[in-house]
């Protein structure tokens, strides 16, 4: 739902509670959300956008019952912190560590946890009144912890089961979904990689229902990944007939500039003018000049930080940042390099624009920027301790891949070959890795891009490697992208001219296009 309909009094069932939150957070609200059905009432406290604290009047989300639940308080102690609370008139919090049930250094993050579950729990509400009381400083409830609305949306809309809740608040089924270059995706947002096949797949062409009907058994998460997408700002959409939902975005948009002076309004309009002119210029490129780019943007790309994506300094304003991000989003949009001349840069095309977006997605938000930065001048080398430790933990964990590997156990071994990904430095000891990850993931429907990916870094890191490239060609022909295919299989002949499985393959997929009906 696009923020301009979003009213601050109104119905759960009509204003979805992710939309909602991620509206409070652009709009840098400041205020007490309340939020009431029949039985239960709560509140969440914002300051610029952001969540500070929540209450809530369900004796559920009570901190002594979270704690029961998740095993960290046995039922006697649960009966006995009771009756000492009722006694004693104290806080909870002070009862459970004079009881000894929480250590003082741990309560903060314990009331964290209950304030998440509090708000989490809400979206398996269906229905509900809402209400934001705007104030001009922020409430006075907070524990010193700041919590990203964006964050606990993705999290709500993971944990719904209902498909008809999922359903209602999806786009309708036909509306084409499109990329927003304003609202790029943190790395929160799109990290595991089923998310980055839903993010790669959309392109301006497909709707809601064809994205479903790719999702083949993974319908349930793919829908709720793009009601991620949506809530965020990710992605935005359109229908094929202009309907009254549209025409109420235009009106709301030429609302927006009754009032503001012709001369304002005609400046901009000169101003996009001339930056799709500029935009048109680039187009007018050869093909070979653009692929040239792509390949050198691509290959500085994973040393680069942040700053260095955008072509920024590191006192660029809000305004540099974006222009810079506008600029590079148009001239690296995949959509500029589709057909076959640019078949072997389409992968990278699109792994440049998603970095963009990210390097925008993070220095656009100054909580999101400042902790970047803080990141970027912290001490990257690790302490031997600290590295004995995470190459141990690394070792266990690739025999762990192995053994589910050999066992066929898909679903464990892509979690043991992602934590060792994860656990051990990058560099030629890791190009094994990335192999076997790449052949598990090529058996799991829809993960072809990310096995392509895996297989691809393994051939960047150990270049005398002939396995990638054939696992790369096998992939390929399976898939019916014969060019792709043949491309693979002909990388392993250069680098050993008598490979007969390279030069059978390439026979067979010769053949077999030869032979294909019309030729």
């Amino acid at each position: 739902m696009p923020s301009l309909l979003i009213p601050l009094i109104g119905r759960l069932q009509d204003v979805p509670l992710a939309h909602l939150l991620h509206f409070l957070k652009i709009e840098k609200k400041t205020g007490i959300l309340y939020i009431q059905n029949d039985k239960v009432k709560k509140t969440i406290h914002f300051h610029e956008g952001n969540i500070l604290f929540a209450t809530s009047s369900d004796p559920n989300d009570n901190l002594r019952i979270i704690l029961l639940v998740a095993g960290k308080m046995n039922f006697k102690q649960y009966e006995l912190s009771e009756e000492f609370l009722r006694k004693s008139g104290k806080q909870e919090g002070a009862v459970l560590i004079e009881q000894g049930l929480i250590k003082p250094k741990d309560l903060p993050d314990t009331l964290a946890s209950q304030i998440r579950q509090m708000i989490l729990d809400l979206f398996r509400w269906e229905s509900g009144q809402y209400n934001l009381l705007e104030m001009t400083h922020p409430p006075s409830e907070a524990i010193g912890m700041i919590f990203d609305a964006d964050e606990i949306i993705k999290e709500g809309v993971l944990s719904i089961t209902n498909w008809h809740q999922l359903l209602q608040y999806l786009p309708p089924l036909d509306a084409i979904l499109k990329q927003n270059f304003e609202c790029p995706p943190t790395e929160y947002l799109v990290s595991s990689p089923m998310e980055k096949e839903v993010f790669s797949l959309i392109d301006d062409q497909r709707s809601v229902s064809d994205l479903l009907m790719l999702a083949s058994v993974h319908v349930l998460a793919w829908a709720r990944i793009i009601n991620v997408f949506t809530a965020t700002g990710l992605l935005s959409y359109r229908t094929l007939n202009i309907d009254r939902y549209e025409e109420k975005i235009v009106l709301a948009k030429k609302k927006m500039k009754i009032g503001r002076p012709a001369t304002e309004t005609q400046h901009e309009d000169m101003k996009e003018q001339k930056e799709w002119t500029k935009t048109e210029k680039e187009n007018e490129e050869s093909p070979e000049i653009r692929i040239k780019k792509i390949h050198e943007v691509y290959n500085k790309m994973a040393s680069q930080n942040y700053y260095e994506v955008l072509g920024v300094t590191f006192d660029a304003n809000a305004e540099e940042i974006k222009r810079s991000y506008l600029h590079l989003a148009k001239q690296y949009h995949p959509d500029r390099y589709i057909g076959n001349i640019f078949s072997e840069i389409i992968e990278e095309a699109k792994e440049i624009f998603i970095r963009i977006k990210q390097a925008y997605g993070t220095l656009s938000v100054d909580l999101e920027r400042n902790r970047y930065d803080a990141e970027l001048k912290r001490p990257k080398q690790a302490t031997a301790s600290e590295r004995d430790q995470s190459e141990t933990a690394a070792a266990h964990f690739f025999n762990q891949a192995e053994t589910a590997f050999r066992q066929n156990d898909i679903k464990n071994a892509l979690y043991f070959f992602e934590e060792t990904i994860r656990l051990m430095p990058e560099g030629p000891q890791k190009a094994p890795v990335y192999f076997r990850y790449g052949q598990v993931l090529s058996r799991v429907p829809g993960q072809l891009h990310p096995a392509v990916d895996a297989l691809q870094k393994c051939a960047h890191l150990d270049g005398a490697d002939l396995r990638p490239h054939i696992e790369l060609g096998l992939i390929f022909s399976k898939a019916g992208l014969t060019h792709k295919a043949i491309a693979a299989f002909n990388e392993v002949l250069k680098r050993d001219s008598n490979n007969l499985m390279a030069k059978q393959e390439i026979d067979k997929l010769k053949a077999k296009k030869n032979t294909k009906p019309g030729r």
